[in-house]
């Protein structure tokens, strides 16, 4: 995670902002949490703290996050975060593999001016009637 951020707050609503009603939020609500503590579980992290977070839309700053094993690490910026991978051993969907990437060359790609209307068109506010 990056110094400064926060992750949580993952209590399910619907599409619109609205909550979800009786049995129904309940039912979702256990689904995710079950949903996400497997994922946890299966990464070798906190999946206690996860599960009780959507439930009770908990909140971690990332410097909590990585002391209670929710997040692996702190980086500030993209090239300590590759070194700190760099050697990880990790499982996709292939099967384990080694991360080598340390000595990568960093490029950074403007986005085009597609992509640029897009990204401006989601992060408009709706207009309200």
């Amino acid at each position: 995670m990056a110094p400064g951020t926060n992750m949580g707050a993952a209590h399910p609503i619907q599409g619109g902002g609205q909550d979800v009603p009786g049995d129904l939020r309940e039912k979702i609500t256990n689904d995710a949490a079950a949903y996400i503590a497997s994922i946890a579980k299966q990464r070798g992290r906190n999946d206690t703290w996860v599960q009780d977070a959507v439930p009770q839309s908990l909140s971690i700053v990332a410097q909590s996050a990585v002391e209670q094993h929710v997040a692996d690490l702190l980086a500030p910026d993209l090239r300590t975060l590759l070194v700190a991978v760099d050697g990880r051993a990790v499982t996709t969907a292939s099967g384990p593999a080694t991360i080598a990437i340390a000595q990568s060359d960093i490029s950074i790609v403007d986005p085009t001016p597609v992509e640029l209307v897009a990204q401006r068109s989601s992060t408009r506010p709706s207009r309200i009637s």
